[in-house]
């Protein structure tokens, strides 16, 4: 069963992964596994953790735990979503992982 987060609902981020206010924790090594096999890479040639897409009605990632994991942006205020959305997005470099880009 896929979980969806809006962005807001995002507690804290650092090298090991993300937590949400209902106590969630996305796991970036097992995202990036799972995102692996998914594709059929193998985990140790890879660093992406979650695909991505900008141009989605409304724009998200999506992580790979045993469930995926969707962080979804407010289309509605999209000036404001679109900056988050590359944030978000550059963080996730800084700390060593990619997302792979759908748009």
């Amino acid at each position: 069963m896929k979980r969806e987060y809006e962005y807001r609902s995002i507690q804290k981020i650092n090298k090991e992964g993300i937590w949400f206010e209902d106590g969630l924790f996305l796991d970036f090594e097992l995202s990036r596994a799972n995102w692996a096999k998914k594709h059929n890479i193998l985990a140790d040639k890879t660093s992406c953790v979650a695909d991505r897409d900008i141009t989605a009605a409304s724009p998200y990632f999506e992580f790979y735990l045993d469930s995926p994991v969707v962080i979804y942006f407010d289309k509605r205020i999209f000036v404001k979503s679109k900056k988050l959305f590359q944030r978000f997005r550059v963080k996730i470099e800084k700390i060593g992982y990619t997302t792979y880009d759908l748009s």
